[in-house]
């Protein structure tokens, strides 16, 4: 009796541990997050420095240099366009929040995720879990090297951030079909923007 006790408790810890991880995290992370605007699209972002005020988001969230963008209903500008690393960085005057930080090492197959959005347009963001599939995934007609994780994004949740169970950014919401959605891991996507975000990493 002793030893299937201590058995379930060996099996239910980690479980249990990691959801009350999730509800106290999640508070923390929502506030970071922001809603993306840009003509017809709606679309996620997070703040990445909140003195600077920038947010990160993903490019094919903006449909080109002429479209106004707007940041929780603030106009915002566009200070970087990656469209091949598929992520933008946005600068906007009025935005509160903690900035969110990149994890120091990208994430391995069987990490917790969240991800993070403002699914089908609604007007609150959406907080829903995963798990990661694959952690560097090359697909036909796409450069890079993917993270794959075992649920598919809502539509509007591109841009969004993918987190860890430290609350830390492992890849943006890029791409998604029916049962999986796609980003590049942190370490590529920080290389690319390092210098907007409010930590620095060697």
């Amino acid at each position: 009796m002793k030893r299937t006790l201590l058995t379930l408790i060996l099996i239910f810890t980690p479980i249990l541990a990691c959801a009350q991880g999730w509800s106290t995290l999640a508070p923390k992370i929502l506030d970071s997050v922001v809603r993306l605007e840009a003509g017809n699209f709606t679309c996620t972002g997070f703040i990445i420095d909140e003195k600077r005020k920038y947010i990160l988001t993903a490019a094919h969230c903006i449909p080109d240099k002429d479209t106004d963008v707007y940041v929780n209903g603030e106009k915002a500008a566009v200070v970087n366009m990656r469209r091949d690393d598929d992520v933008a960085v946005l600068l906007v005057a009025n935005v509160d929040g903690p900035a969110l930080v990149p994890a120091k090492t990208n994430a391995a197959v069987g990490d917790d995720v969240a991800m993070i959005g403002f699914g089908y347009a609604v007007k609150e963001p959406l907080f829903r879990t995963a798990i990661v599939s694959h952690d560097s995934l090359s697909l036909p007609g796409l450069d890079g090297k993917y993270i794959v994780l075992d649920a598919a994004v809502i539509p509007g949740q591109s841009g969004g951030p993918f987190v860890n169970a430290k609350g830390e950014v492992i890849g943006v919401v890029q791409r998604s079909n029916e049962v999986l959605s796609l980003g590049l891991p942190i370490q590529d996507i920080y290389k690319a923007t390092r210098r907007y975000w409010s930590v620095s990493q060697p």
